[in-house]
């Protein structure tokens, strides 16, 4: 337990192991992990909060095995080419939290930044916000990835977010951004935006569904660019004056072309949905229906 703007350093080769307890920050304490250093928690919860911070950089490693990561209070973490696997539990962010990975803090350096979360979730809330670039590599496996609240997403340069057994929801004024050559691929799940949330993709980044279908209801709104879009196995859904926008620029999207292939599923509206495609994009509907009703355009 580190608090009171006290702070550790682990460096070099070194090594922190914490078995049957808690790993703790708070009020302004710092950790600061370099080099190949590690640290390993096990059977219990890492919790940061009241502006603490955690920065990893290096080589350097996170273990979190049988516990959550917990975030909150304007807590702050940065990652840059190191790696954070979390095994049977979630990453919850809360309560304008902000989390950097895999780009560059005033003493961290930029770099490939890998997180596996097995058998939990990735959950944002309350205006807590993530960066992830620098070609950096998350995937959730047997959980979800859930962002509400004015949470906010981004997912840039040449990164992948992968989740394979879990949906991807975003609800409440969430929004998650996808840029450059970054993808998501959702295997065997839904996907689902509602409550006002925002999806925004483009440069050359794609989105796959795998098996599920892809839903946006209650005014939620969907932007691509110059993007791709694949559901195999399952249809997209927008109702509940939701507006998708494709090949289209907004503040934060240029436009361009944009493909959309649906495969074995349908393209569904209805509930004053609508649907604006432009810039020489590309939607085609294989084995499936195109189907427009109740004031949908």
């Amino acid at each position: 337990n580190a608090q009171n703007q006290a702070s550790f350093n682990l460096e070099g080769d070194s090594a922190l192991t914490i078995e049957g307890g808690s790993f703790e920050l708070h009020d302004d304490a710092a950790f600061h992990v370099a080099g190949d250093s590690s640290v390993l928690v096990d059977g219990y919860d890492v919790i940061l909060s009241n502006s603490s911070a955690f920065t990893g950089g290096g080589n350097s490693l996170f273990v979190v095995d049988g516990g959550n990561i917990e975030f909150h209070d304007s807590s702050s973490v940065t990652f840059g080419s190191s790696s954070m696997v979390i095994d049977g539990g979630s990453l919850i962010a809360r309560d304008s939290t902000q989390l950097t990975v895999g780009g560059s803090a005033s003493d961290v350096s930029g770099g490939n930044f890998n997180l596996n979360v097995g058998g939990g979730d990735i959950l944002f809330s309350g205006s807590a916000t993530m960066t992830v670039s620098g070609g950096s590599l998350l995937t959730v496996t047997g959980g979800n990835f859930n962002a509400q609240n004015q949470a906010s997403f981004n997912l840039e340069g040449d990164s992948a977010l992968t989740i394979e057994g879990g949906s991807f929801e975003l609800h409440d004024d969430a929004a998650f951004h996808v840029a450059g050559d970054s993808s998501v691929l959702v295997d065997g799940y839904d996907v689902i935006l509602s409550n006002s949330s925002a999806f925004t993709g483009g440069g050359n980044s794609l989105f796959v569904v795998d098996g599920g279908n892809i839903e946006f209801h209650d005014s939620s709104s969907v932007t691509f660019g110059s993007s791709s879009m694949v559901i195999d196995g399952g249809s997209l859904i927008a109702r509940d004056s939701t507006q998708l926008t494709v090949g289209g620029s907004a503040s934060d999207v240029s436009g361009g072309n944009f493909n959309l292939n649906v495969g074995g599923g349908d393209i569904l509206f209805s509930g004053s949905a609508t649907m604006t495609v432009s810039g020489g994009s590309l939607l085609t509907v294989t084995g499936g229906n195109f189907n427009a009703q109740n004031q949908a355009s």
